[in-house]
């Protein structure tokens, strides 16, 4: 979810659509007990964050990752 500062509608919380082909793991690697698939988990397997890969990696893109956490801070 996104903040929208500019908006004057009485909602500001936006939500922008991810491809499932860009939550990978970084690099494309193999990932480990805390990351699978592009999805950081914790001890008990819940979903911490996701990481999303720039859009067209590895044709056009950067190959740079972002880690988006599940939830924002408070």
């Amino acid at each position: 979810p996104v903040w929208d500062t500019e908006t004057t509608q009485l909602f500001r919380t936006r939500f922008k659509a991810v491809s499932p082909k860009r939550v990978d793991t970084p690099g494309h690697g193999m990932g480990n007990r805390f990351l699978r698939a592009g999805v950081e988990v914790d001890r008990y397997g819940r979903a911490v964050a996701y990481h999303i890969c720039e859009d067209d990696f590895p044709f056009s893109g950067s190959g740079r990752w972002e880690r988006i956490p599940r939830e924002l801070p408070t």
